[in-house]
C-alpha cells in the first residue's frame, strides 16, 4: 500500500489544512489556534468540503485562523469523545508518562487516526519552532486544542502528554505512521478558487467525476 493509499480513509480536508498550516506565513501568525477565525466563513469551507467541491485551500482562504479553526472544527467532528482513550492516555501520564505505555495505547486507535494525530503533532512541532512570532508553545496549543484531541483528561495531564508529543512524536509513533503521517504536509493537486460565500454558486461534475464549483 503506497503513502497515499493509506490516507485515503482520511477526509480531504485534513491534507488542505494541515498542509496550509506548515507554509511559512501561517506558521508567523500570531496566536494560530487561539484566535478565532471566522464562524461563517469556517462553516461554509466545511459545507464545500462535505459536499465534494474541489478547490484549492490556499488560494481560496486568505486567512490562517479561519483554516485553524476548520481543522479544529474537522477533528471534533471525526475523533468521537473516547476515540482517543483521554482517560486511558490520563492514567498513564498520572503514572510518569512512561513512553512505551503511550505507544501502547496509541497503537489501539485505527491505522488512520494515528495517522492523522501524527499529522498533527508534527504540525505542532513547526508551530512551535516558529513561537517567537505566533506566541504559541505546547502548553498553549495545549490549551487552545488539547480538549479536541484529548478530552476528559485534567488539564495537567493534558499540557504533559502535548508537550511530550510535540517534541517527542518521532519516536512515539511507529516508523510506519511517521512515514504514512508526510502526505499529510504535503500541498494537494487540488486547483480552483472557492467563490465567495453570498456569491451564487453552481457545482458541476468535470469529467474527472469530480463537483467543481462555479460562480453564477
Amino acid at each position: 500500500m503506497s503513502v497515499e493509499d493509506s490516507n485515503a480513509e482520511l477526509p480531504r480536508v485534513f491534507r488542505a489544512c494541515i498542509s496550509y498550516l506548515t507554509q511559512p506565513s501561517a506558521l508567523a501568525e500570531e496566536g494560530l489556534f487561539r484566535v478565532p477565525g471566522s464562524v461563517k466563513q469556517i462553516n461554509y469551507i466545511s459545507k464545500c468540503y462535505k459536499e465534494g467541491a474541489e478547490f484549492d485551500l490556499t488560494a481560496s482562504c486568505q486567512d490562517p485562523n479561519n483554516v485553524a479553526g476548520l481543522l479544529k472544527l474537522e477533528l471534533k467532528a471525526t475523533l468521537p469523545e473516547r476515540q482517543l482513550a483521554g482517560h486511558d492516555l490520563g492514567e498513564v501520564m498520572g503514572n510518569g508518562g512512561d513512553d512505551e505505555a503511550i505507544k501502547a495505547t496509541l497503537a489501539e486507535l485505527p491505522l488512520s487516526m494515528q495517522v492523522l494525530l501524527c499529522g498533527i503533532f508534527r504540525l505542532f512541532e513547526k508551530i512551535t519552532l516558529n513561537k517567537e512570532k505566533n506566541k504559541m508553545g505546547a502548553d498553549q496549543l495545549a490549551v487552545s486544542v488539547g480538549p479536541t484531541l484529548l478530552p476528559n483528561m485534567v488539564t495537567t495531564a493534558r499540557l504533559a502528554i502535548v508537550r511530550k508529543l510535540v517534541e517527542q512524536w518521532k519516536d512515539i509513533f511507529t516508523e510506519e505512521v511517521v512515514e504514512k503521517s508526510s502526505m499529510l504536509l504535503e500541498k494537494p493537486t487540488e486547483t480552483g478558487v472557492l467563490p465567495p460565500e453570498t456569491a451564487d454558486v453552481e457545482t458541476d461534475v468535470g469529467i474527472d467525476g469530480k463537483k467543481k464549483c462555479t460562480i453564477l
